[in-house]
């Protein structure tokens, strides 16, 4: 397993308008003069853990070996609810223990500790974890700790249901996973799981039929909307130059169904 490289992606839910990231910052920088930060987003929609989690899911990888991921959505901060510290065999993750690091741990050999707080800040308020503990850990571990120094063995950590697609006999269950700033619509079904074109998709209270998947937007101009493999290999719906999500009034975590009937597995 590779030792911290000094990278730190940072992703909240903090939005910009604030201080907050910069805070948040400052506090890295102090523990960790050296460190590089990659701000991953800070965009994510307030206490949304799914697409928190989604999106660190999708995006670490494409990271350098020893990177940290540092993510601060956290609806439970001031609670007694636990901070994990995992490490796997490229990557090191702290996080809340509410689910959003569950995908990656469900999915690869890991050690796992539960944060001491001490290792925070010497004042700890009850309103900004971000600050005063999560911050002071990465940094911490970047510099001068080993992981297993600043917490606990662990075993057990929160889960988070249907982050993946329910395969059944007549159909598949899945998760409109997350809308995109253009308004497109990305699934979490994998796109080799799909039936050939034409097939249903239901989304909240849409019934739609896919006619077309193409490999590019430009390819579907002139269409109401079409699917095509989202750059994470999943079944994206869009439209070209038109904000499907707005337009239909949806947003992540709309259930989704696509039947698998003969009819639709037809070309």
């Amino acid at each position: 397993m590779v030792e911290p490289s000094g990278i730190l992606t940072l992703l909240t839910d903090f939005g910009l308008q604030d201080p907050y990231v910069g805070v948040v910052k400052g506090v890295l920088y102090t523990f960790a003069p050296q460190i590089q930060i990659i701000d991953l987003t800070h965009e994510i929609e307030p206490q949304n853990i799914f697409s928190g989690a989604w999106s660190l899911f999708w995006s670490y990888t494409y990271f350098p070996k020893g990177t940290v991921h540092l993510a601060v959505i956290d609806p439970g901060v001031g609670t007694e609810r636990s901070i994990l510290l995992a490490k796997t065999k490229d990557y090191y993750f702290i996080a809340p223990d509410n689910g959003i690091l569950a995908p990656i741990l469900d999915t690869h050999e890991h050690q796992l500790f539960h944060a001491y707080r001490e290792w925070g800040l010497e004042h700890q308020s009850t309103t900004f974890h971000g600050r005063d503990l999560f911050a002071p850990l990465a940094g911490r571990l970047i510099t001068t700790q080993k992981i297993q120094e600043l917490g606990a063995p662990a075993k057990d950590y929160v889960k988070l249901p249907h982050f993946f697609p329910e395969f059944q006999k007549n159909k598949i269950l899945g998760l409109l996973a997350h809308v995109d700033r253009f308004g497109n619509l990305i699934t979490n079904i994998p796109f080799e799981k799909l039936p050939s074109p034409p097939f249903e998709i239901h989304i909240k209270d849409y019934k739609m039929v896919v006619h077309h998947i193409f490999k590019s937007y430009h390819e579907g101009k002139g269409k109401d909307f079409f699917g095509l493999k989202s750059s994470n290999g999943c079944l994206e719906i869009a439209s070209y130059h038109r904000n499907l999500a707005k337009n239909w009034n949806l947003k992540g975590g709309e259930t989704i169904e696509i039947p698998l009937k003969a009819e639709f597995k037809e070309k």
